[in-house]
């Protein structure tokens, strides 16, 4: 029996090989992998995430290439200077030594992410051929082979997501959905990590370590349960789903996803920059048109507005185990539009991400819009 578990890449080629539907292959545990690497990571929310495709692909080319100047200003200092005092590049195979030059060179000719990214002009776009074939950018990723995966009906799959991982949160929901509709014995937990699990990012957090819990004795858990049945390992009895309620700095265990305890609480944008509870048999469309009582606001776009360069979108930075961070919102909300509720009756916890319905009336062709729910304490 075969059992396998990657992270990132790694996530998605074992999931790849569960797309084989190999009788042998009885469960997979992918970690941090984008679902739709279009809509995750090149293009959240239809907006060209370039930074972070350009500096991975400086990654890529690092790595495939042993020039780690590509790298300089991409990562730390401090962990740029360690890399070239302690690396001179790839390393060859014991034996092999002749062939490394060959080998850096015909990695040369590897297709170059900042090439295809820019292509990627929506979801249909071509933006590579391979042997005749034409690849969209919807091709990318697990969601392109998800039929074949859910039609193992023996397969047990054990998705880990996190919190701060750019959009791949999302897709790792989605992932899960779409297994436990099949009737796939399907596992999720997400926590306040980056990609790849190396960080604890929830600014309530104590320290910047992992939450008390041994992801690899899990996952390890996970495989002795499926794979060879070991006594007191057995997982499939417990709760499906676990997620790391942020702020409330603990672990919910629960059915499925949405949670059931979960109740939506519909807001309003309204006169004086307020945020205000909207009564549930009015749409945000019957409140807030400019012809109702509720008035529009004319707002001029501030471009040096920033989340900052280590935010959930740049992955890159997550490799590089840098925290991500925010520490400077009271000062960006005087260069963005800000609408404050009242001071909350009673303790309110949020689990997964708000929608926003906005209507919009622009002086340009086309604009990008980037809304954040934050919470204000009571020290402003």
């Amino acid at each position: 029996q075969i059992g396998s578990c990657g992270i990132s890449y790694d996530g998605m080629a074992s999931l790849f090989l569960a797309s084989s539907n190999h009788p042998a292959v009885k469960a997979v545990a992918p970690v941090c992998f984008p679902y739709d690497v279009f809509e995750e990571m090149c293009a959240p929310g239809g907006i060209a995430c370039t930074g972070s495709v350009v500096d991975y692909s400086k990654f890529v080319r690092a790595l495939e290439g042993g020039d780690l100047t590509l790298v300089k200003g991409v990562i730390p200092d401090a962990m740029f200077t360690l890399l070239t005092r302690y690396l001179s590049g790839v390393l060859p195979v014991q034996g092999e030594e002749v062939q490394l030059q060959s080998a850096v060179r015909d990695h040369s000719e590897n297709w170059d992410m900042t090439a295809l990214f820019d292509k990627a002009t929506g979801k249909d776009a071509v933006v590579l051929s391979l042997d005749g074939n034409d690849m969209r950018a919807r091709d990318f990723g697990v969601s392109a082979v998800i039929d074949r995966i859910t039609a193992n009906k023996t397969l047990a799959v054990y998705t880990v997501g996190a919190w701060y991982d750019a959009g791949a949160v999302g897709g790792a929901f989605k992932f899960h959905e779409k297994l436990s509709a099949a009737g796939l014995q399907s596992k999720l937990t997400v926590g306040p990590w980056t990609h790849g699990c190396r960080k604890n990012c929830s600014p309530n957090a104590l320290d910047d370590h992992a939450p008390k819990f041994d992801l690899y004795a899990e996952l390890v858990r996970f495989f002795d349960w499926h794979l060879k049945r070991r006594p007191g390992t057995r997982i499939d009895t417990e709760p499906p789903v676990h997620v790391w309620a942020l702020g409330s700095e603990r672990w919910v265990g629960a059915a499925s996803w949405p949670l059931s305890r979960t109740s939506m609480q519909r807001l309003a944008l309204a006169p004086k920059r307020q945020l205000l509870a909207m009564p549930s048999s009015k749409s945000a469309s019957e409140t807030q048109t400019p012809d109702s009582e509720w008035s529009a606001d004319e707002w001029a776009p501030d471009y040096t507005a920033s989340s900052g360069r280590v935010s959930r979108w740049n992955y890159v930075q997550h490799i590089a185990l840098q925290a991500v961070t925010y520490p400077d919102r009271r000062q960006q909300a005087s260069h963005c539009l800000v609408y404050t509720s009242p001071p909350l009756a009673a303790d309110v916890e949020v689990n997964g991400s708000a929608i926003a319905e906005l209507h919009l009336e622009l002086d340009a062709a086309d604009g990008a819009v980037f809304a954040y729910l934050e919470e204000e304490t009571s020290d402003g």
